[in-house]
């Protein structure tokens, strides 16, 4: 299958995979990993103009390539790492499971998600995409300084860049996949316990890293 991918060229010596979660644009892992050069999954930004603007305006000053390629031949092309954030973890069960035999850093992982509340946020997107993104990233936040950093870097770019189509269909087609994340040495996970957003993996494993925090969803 091939996919749409979004490649940050830092000539650096560790390539890392990027899977987001459900509405997160390729900006925020920019500075989330500030030292690698990065391949990021776009699956909500599929107007070609848009994609030109996102990344004229909100990458500019980094070396960016839109590009088509499989999973296998980014595999094949080497890769260090694979981090997976939040929805992409449903992503990458249907879509990519060999992703799983690489070293992955999972942040924010729900291992299913409440059918209600899929259905209400597809209704509100429906009605308000703007209202919609602002409630949902309220509750990705623990603390209000992480919540007043959103709103200032990244909230604007993100109502701007994301349409409602793709969101919708991310949220019917992955809210109701169950994940289930293999219990290997190479997987760490990253969650904090008290994440409201969907049921949590258990934090009890024999061979993957769980790392807890209380930052919220996003990290």
């Amino acid at each position: 299958m091939i996919l749409p991918w979004i490649r940050v060229n830092r000539e650096a010596k560790k390539t890392r995979l990027v899977i987001p979660g459900w509405s997160i644009l390729p900006r925020y892992f920019t500075q989330l990993f500030p030292n690698e050069t990065l391949i990021i999954l776009n699956p909500f930004m599929m107007d070609e103009h848009q994609l030109k603007n996102y990344l004229t305006n909100e990458l500019g000053g980094e070396s960016t390539q839109a590009c088509d390629q499989s999973i296998q031949e980014l595999i094949q092309n080497g890769l260090d790492d694979v981090f997976i954030f939040s929805m992409g973890l449903q992503w990458v069960c249907m879509h990519a499971p060999e992703l799983f035999e690489l070293p992955c850093k999972i942040s924010s992982p729900s291992v299913q998600y409440v059918k209600a509340e899929l259905e209400q946020m597809t209704l509100s997107l429906r009605q308000s995409l703007p209202a919609t993104l602002r409630a949902f990233y309220r509750q990705c936040f623990s603390s209000n300084e992480g919540w007043l950093w959103w709103k200032k870097e990244e909230m604007k770019s993100h109502i701007a860049y994301n349409s409602e189509q793709p969101l919708i269909e991310w949220l019917n087609q992955l809210g109701n996949v169950h994940a289930d994340i293999p219990d290997v040495k190479h997987i760490t996970i990253w969650l904090d316990p008290n994440d409201p957003i969907g049921e949590k993996p258990p934090i009890h494993s024999i061979n993957q890293t769980i790392i807890t925090h209380c930052n919220g969803h996003i990290v």
